[in-house]
């Protein structure tokens, strides 16, 4: 069971209780795992067998802190690791190493009583002595960072009150770091839990929690922290949850709630936890997304290099409503950059499948309603069809599949990742009555690695939206924008994507592949604790059974999202309740939302008309309009997606709208809900870039 982990150049140091025999009679200790010329960890020995609390580690210096033994101190030598030093304070954390030294933090032992400021340790004449303090005393939480000769102290009041301003402090040479600057709180007054405690510093860049950046400039007298953005992305994992932001080369990381990955509980009483890391890169323009650090469930501790480039975690063993112990240890290695094949689509309106290498089957694209689709048509046996052209290691396909018809029961339709031939692949099954099974199958062998229960059996002639994606060593299942099923293989490395099936007719139609994982926006519903974060003007709102109610039937509701992304894909299960006195009063969907004067909108309309729109500089211009029925006090599904120049327009999983129109691509945007004049209850709402 692992209790603390540090990382740096090549080392991993852990702290672990050990079992001995069957008894579970244990050891605790710290243990050693270095990385070999081949780029494998492996064991490498113990650097002490007692209870040593947390562990830190930067070069060739690590420390130990716990109570009662205090704050060892171990080099590492021609010979390995020996301890050099013991800083004899109860209760003290060792929270940096930095440069030589060591920096303390001494708890309080009780509540309300103060703690001695931050304290600096370096070597001196062979013997490891205090020489300054940073800060006054502390009767309050307070947690600190150095960095780049520098620290952060972020205060958070026990008993309430204001929240006091962040402070940064300098060596002086002296027996005590100066004050040189302060970073008050983003609102006067603000209560303890606006910002902080946790912070960061580098250079000229600082970090609080929750998501505020700070810059140092020079360009007024003597220099001053100035503000320079809020971190929002990606909002359903960053708040409420993030805390310990680390500023580490080129990096921000941040542990937040995975939520796309974690499956859906039926009962409410059952709360999952599934936290992650997230990594922000900086750039000229600020800290962009980079990646997310996924471990198999939950991340509970974690530490990351000097360099920024390599973290060490560990976490839970399930995830899952009972006692998980800490099982599991992990090392990432993070990219200093990135690059993805880009993403692909095919809607057949070229009325062939020319990309497409069909292996079984019979295939042909075919007019259906507004659009073409490739059919699938024989019940005999298998069905297959693949994009040999794309061959990636980590993949995702996407497509609206229509079963028309099953020859029986445990008949499917699916899709296809990382397939190599006829005898190896990844697939994902949607199979009659009511079963969802992820599959390999590896020289001609299928294993079954997870399934579950649909939430409804499939009906023929009903359109699902489903998403496979294999990326890295696991592998998701979403159908109609949420997670089903999730599962760790490593077994098939890369191949093709694609669609299959047994014994079932079916319709494929706006197929979107991508070379990997989709970027979750906002997924909330029914199933899920409703988020907050929305840019939200106009409407009364109030709970209502499951979901959410806008009850003012005057308003003009414009529900934003934060984020903006290219690509995306936003929909809504909606039930329009009334409508206000107005000309033609309306539900819809916004999306590429570039500013209040630039966006593309679909509306459901009194009218029993669907319309796609576009407002360019203020200046509504329809591009599309259908007839659409549709009755008060009954449930509606929306989505709207922009992929490229391409706007497709759906109403309950049918394709009702496609356009092609650049004006506003190559920009960023976000997403919304809107009601003029409508009242209307919300069950869910989905958002993200795939």
């Amino acid at each position: 069971m692992y209790g603390s982990v540090a990382i740096d150049g090549g080392t991993v140091l852990v702290t672990a209780s050990r079992p001995l025999n069957n008894d579970n009679e244990r050891v605790d200790g710290v243990y050693i795992f270095e990385r070999n010329a081949e780029g494998r960890w492996a064991y490498a020995g113990v650097l002490t067998e007692e209870w040593p609390g947390a562990v830190m580690l930067n070069g060739n210096l690590a420390t130990t802190s716990g109570y009662p033994a205090g704050i060892k101190i171990f080099e590492r030598g021609a010979t390995g690791w020996a301890l050099t030093g013991t800083i004899p304070i109860e209760l003290g954390h060792v929270f940096r190493i930095e440069d030589g030294s060591i920096y303390v933090r001494q708890e309080q032992i009780s509540i309300p009583s103060c703690s001695p400021p931050y304290q600096q340790f370096r070597k001196v004449n062979g013997v490891w002595a205090q020489v300054a303090t940073i800060g006054g005393e502390r009767c309050d939480s307070t947690v600190g960072d150095v960095n780049d000769g520098r620290a952060i102290i972020v205060r958070w009041p026990y008993e309430g009150g204001t929240q006091p301003p962040a402070e940064i402090f300098a060596p002086t040479g002296g027996s005590a770091w100066a004050p040189i600057a302060s970073i008050p709180p983003p609102q006067a007054g603000a209560p303890r839990d606006w910002f902080g405690p946790w912070g960061s510093i580098r250079g000229d860049t600082a970090y609080i929690d929750r998501g505020y950046f700070y810059r140092y400039s020079n360009g007024n007298s003597g220099g001053s922290w100035v503000p320079a953005a809020r971190l929002v992305e990606p909002e359903v994992e960053i708040f409420p949850s993030s805390y310990e932001g680390k500023l580490r080369g080129n990096f921000l990381y941040l542990r937040g709630e995975e939520q796309d990955y974690e499956l859906n509980s039926q009962d409410w009483e059952v709360d999952l936890q599934w936290r992650v890391l997230r990594v922000y890169r900086q750039t000229p323009a600020g800290f962009a997304y980079h990646a997310r650090l996924n471990a198999d469930y939950d991340v509970w501790g974690w530490a990351v290099s000097e360099d920024g480039r390599q973290v060490a975690a560990f976490g839970a063993n399930h995830n899952n409503s009972t006692y998980s112990e800490s099982l599991r240890l992990y090392v990432f290695d993070v990219p200093q950059t990135t690059s993805f094949p880009g993403t692909q689509q095919d809607g057949f309106s070229a009325g062939n499948f020319s990309r497409w290498t069909a292996t079984a089957g019979q295939f042909a694209v075919v007019p259906s309603g507004a659009t073409r689709v490739l059919r699938q048509s024989s019940l005999a046996g298998e069905a297959g069809a693949h994009l040999t052209a794309v061959d990636w290691w980590d993949q995702a396909i996407e497509a609206d599949m229509r079963p028309l018809e099953f020859a029986g029961d445990d008949r499917w339709f699916g899709l296809v990742t990382r397939r190599t031939d006829a005898l190896n692949y990844y697939y994902v099954t949607f199979r009659s009555p009511s079963r969802i099974s992820m599959r390999r199958m590896q020289d001609g062998v299928y294993t079954e690695l997870g399934y579950i229960n649909a939430p409804a059996s499939f009906q023929p002639g009903r359109n699902y939206r489903v998403r496979f994606e294999s990326v890295g060593d696991q592998h998701v299942v979403f159908m109609d924008g949420f997670p089903m099923l999730h599962v760790k293989d490593d077994t098939l490395s890369r191949g093709h994507p694609g669609i299959a099936g047994y014994r079932t007719r079916f319709d494929v139609d706006n197929v979107i592949v991508s070379g990997g994982t989709r970027l979750l926006l906002r997924l909330d519903s029914r199933l899920r604790a409703w988020s907050d974060g929305y840019l939200t003007t106009g409407g009364t709102w109030g709970f209502a059974g499951d979901g959410l109610r806008q009850s003012d039937p005057q308003a003009d509701v414009r529900w934003i999202s934060k984020i903006a992304v290219g690509n995306q894909v936003v929909s809504t299960r909606v039930r329009p309740r009334s409508h206000g006195t107005a000309d033609d009063p309306w539900i819809g969907l916004a999306a590429h939302v570039v500013d209040e004067s630039n966006y593309y909108y679909l509306t459901l309309r009194r009218s029993q008309q669907l319309s796609l729109r576009r407002l360019v500089n203020g200046q509504i211009q329809e591009l599309a309009r259908v007839p659409q029925a549709f009755t008060l006090g009954a449930w509606h599904d929306l989505r709207l997606e922009i992929i490229g120049t391409r706007i497709r327009a759906f109403v309950n999983g049918d394709l009702k709208i496609e356009v092609t129109d650049p004006t506003l691509s190559g920009r960023y945007g976000r997403n919304a809900l809107l009601m003029w004049k409508t009242t209307a209850d919300v069950e869910s709402y989905v958002a993200y870039e795939p």
